[in-house]
């Protein structure tokens, strides 16, 4: 059920729709909607959640109230069993977020295929729908080739994304992000020539639900505290097994399984492929992710590795599977990093988010006496600062595979992604040294 908050914010946003109040109206009634909000006391500034729930005060965020977390505010460790019990205790998908049987919404869909769209430009109740329309685009018929109930689809996206916690960066948001880079990659980049029609579905898939229950700190940080999480995984990639554990145990759950019209091959087939990705976007593979690029590229260039229009032909699927499984596995890896190929002014936003996340960490590491992490310390560290590093030693050995790769489906995409790329490194840069020069200044006034 949607919240009171939400309905009346939905029911005013209607009137706006039907013509029968003016925007200006709709302004006025949703600031005293939004006056009635804080008085009644039912947010939190510091968004310490008592008695606020999650999609009010998401709607409150995109609504312009610009709350952030305070200094002293950490995060919450989930342990196991809550993620389990909030699984079970989601009897239904939210009736209205996704229409019933809406076809996939062609400007809404040609909006998705670009890499300056901002996730942050919508409210977070939008998101299940604009996953729905990826997943449910006409012109792949993932639908109606793998006998895809939507109402079951709707039902698995609308109780993955309400698993997600409002962490700063790991959130429902940061989901779509990496599930629309994805899409624009195969669509408009033309990667999906490279993948047949169950690679395409998984990786849209994965992306969905690559970072479900992110409780907002690092696997490090897991395995140093004991938590239940890396006791169960072995510390062996304990944030990535759970994610993709999530994924499936809502599945599981009745009139969600989507997948349901599939054979059991095909059905374990799928599911490998989605815990594979969801489990290599770990950072501690990246290395070794690029040196299985890097020794692929080279046969790739002979043509003899990346086979494309597999799709249709039995005998190229079979040839070609591990090379499209390293491919999906490297693109939903990239898509999870794909930060610094947006435009400034989006790339610049998502650094300033993960920033908050990683310096909330740092306080609480600092609270239970354990050393703070790199990066992590709000009193020295600047993630804007260390961007040269990660771009230029993470990002662009990856991104230099991949665009031999990407750049023969379309040129065009991989300059727009480089364009980019190269744009941010400059301006992160021009930053460093106006902040270096800020503060000879400062210590010659002194």
């Amino acid at each position: 059920m949607l919240t009171p908050f939400q309905r009346l914010h939905t029911f005013i946003q209607d009137l706006r729709t039907k013509g029968v109040v003016s925007d200006d109206e709709c302004t006025e009634m949703s600031d005293c909607l939004f006056e009635l909000t804080f008085d009644q006391k039912t947010y939190d500034h510091e968004m310490n959640a008592r008695g606020v729930d999650n999609n009010t005060r998401s709607l409150l965020c995109a609504s312009g109230m610009h709350i952030v977390t305070s200094q002293t505010s950490r995060p919450t460790v989930i342990e196991p069993q809550q993620v389990l019990d909030a699984v079970s205790k989601q009897a239904e998908a939210l009736p209205a977020a996704i229409p019933a049987s809406a076809p996939s919404d062609a400007a809404a869909l040609q909006e998705l295929a670009e890499l300056d769209f901002d996730t942050y430009h919508f409210e977070t109740w939008q998101v299940p729908t604009f996953m729905f329309q990826m997943i449910s685009d006409p012109s792949m018929k993932l639908m109606s080739r793998y006998k895809i109930l939507p109402t079951m689809l709707q039902n698995w996206i609308q109780k993955t994304c309400g698993l997600y916690n409002n962490n700063p960066y790991h959130n429902v948001r940061h989901a779509l992000c990496v599930t629309q880079f994805v899409y624009a990659t195969l669509t408009k980049g033309c990667a999906s020539q490279f993948f047949n029609f169950k690679d395409v579905l998984c990786l849209l898939v994965a992306g969905v639900g690559h970072d479900v229950a992110h409780p907002g700190v690092t696997n490090a940080f897991l395995a140093k505290t004991n938590n239940e999480w890396a006791i169960r995984y072995n510390d062996n990639s304990v944030l990535e097994n759970l994610h993709a554990s999530v994924i499936f145990q809502v599945m599981s759950e009745p009139n969600h399984n989507f997948l349901s019209g599939l054979q059991r091959y095909d059905y374990e087939l799928v599911r490998e492929k989605i815990i594979r990705m969801v489990l290599a976007t770990d950072m501690n593979h990246h290395f070794s992710m690029v040196e299985q690029l890097q020794s692929r590229v080279g046969d790739f260039r002979s043509g003899n590795a990346f086979l494309t229009d597999t799709k249709h032909d039995r005998e190229k699927q079979k040839s070609s599977k591990n090379d499209r499984r390293l491919l999906m596995e490297a693109l939903l890896h990239f898509g999870d990093l794909n930060n610094c190929h947006r435009p400034w002014r989006v790339y610049k936003h998502l650094v300033g988010l993960l920033e908050m996340e990683f310096h909330a960490q740092g306080d609480l590491e600092r609270q239970i006496g354990l050393p703070v992490s790199a990066m992590m310390d709000r009193s020295k560290d600047n993630l804007i600062a260390q961007q040269t590093g990660w771009i230029s030693f993470v990002i662009k050995p990856l991104f230099v595979e991949l665009k031999v790769i990407l750049q023969t489906a379309s040129q065009q995409w991989v300059e727009q992604l480089e364009n980019n790329v190269e744009t941010n490194l400059q301006n992160v840069k021009s930053e460093i040294a106006a902040k270096e020069a800020k503060e000879v200044e400062d210590k010659a006034a002194d």
